[in-house]
């Protein structure tokens, strides 16, 4: 199965990255810092079928509600032509000095479609609002490692330092949240584990499929049909026999405890 990334993706799917810089530097102009590329268009590992494409955009300073109603006009418009974008807004004055949680003023993917339509379509648009993230922690430290300068300052200009130890924290806690949705959604537990976990033993950083293949590697053999299954469909190949609920139990209490052991180790 091919890895697509940035520099080997399709023509489209570069127009749409393309197109949301063009319009982002002409809605924000003075106050834009940086458009930044991460997630697996960055790291590798994007699918064609199924990845969405991530972006980070940083401000001078906040952005009022008019002008973040044309972004999220824009976004409606461009999104899943042909992929779904996942887009933040972050202002430096949230950033600087560095605090947790982190704040950003306008955050955008497709699961929040329909609420942003029926805003705009009731009049009710009323985004003037400072939000918090927590996993945005682990985004901006995997930025400042692997992502793309799209447009603008580089990364190191405009993004602050994440500690060390406050990433850590910040994948265990996005695991144990995870764990809690693991029922309604398997795979992303699956994937974000074995990501965590190669983090956490070797200090790697990993799309999800590239972790789902350390994981092959270096986990037990038993959990491999579990692991196999999230990368089967990840790719778009033919899926096997599922593996069980008993098994992918075992496999997230395997997890907790490699997880606690890395954190007794440190």
């Amino acid at each position: 199965m091919p890895q697509y990334n940035w520099t080997n993706i399709s023509k489209v799917i570069k127009s749409e990255v393309n197109t949301l810089q063009t319009e982002f530097q002409h809605l924000l102009d003075q106050k834009l810092s940086g458009i930044y590329l991460h997630g697996s268009l960055a790291l590798g590992g994007f699918q064609p079928a199924r990845s969405d494409i991530n972006v980070i955009a940083v401000v001078t300073e906040k952005i009022d509600s008019e002008r973040k109603r044309k972004l999220v006009e824009l976004l409606l418009r461009i999104s899943n032509m042909p992929r779904p974008l996942d887009v933040y807004v972050l202002s430096e004055e949230d950033l600087f000095p560095f605090h947790l949680p982190l704040s950003f003023d306008l955050h955008y993917n497709e699961q929040s479609r329909e609420a942003m339509l029926q805003e705009l379509r009731n009049g009710e648009w009323r985004n003037d609002t400072t939000y918090a993230d927590v996993n945005l922690t682990i985004s901006l430290a995997i930025l400042r490692r692997a992502g793309i300068v799209l447009a603008g300052k580089p990364v190191e200009e405009t993004l602050p330092v994440i500690p060390e130890a406050t990433f850590r924290e910040a994948l265990v806690q996005s695991i144990e949240e995870a764990r809690a949705k693991l029922p309604q959604d398997p795979i992303s537990f699956i994937f974000n584990a074995c990501r965590t976990v190669a983090y956490l033993q070797e200090g790697v950083i990993l799309s999800k499929d590239a972790g789902a293949e350390w994981a092959l590697q270096h986990l037990p053999e038993r959990f491999h049909a579990l692991i196999q299954q999230p990368l089967t469909l990840y790719r778009g190949e033919a899926l096997k026999r599922p593996a069980g609920r008993a098994v992918l139990d075992d496999f997230s209490g395997y997890i907790r405890s490699e997880i606690a052991k890395e954190h007794r180790g440190r």
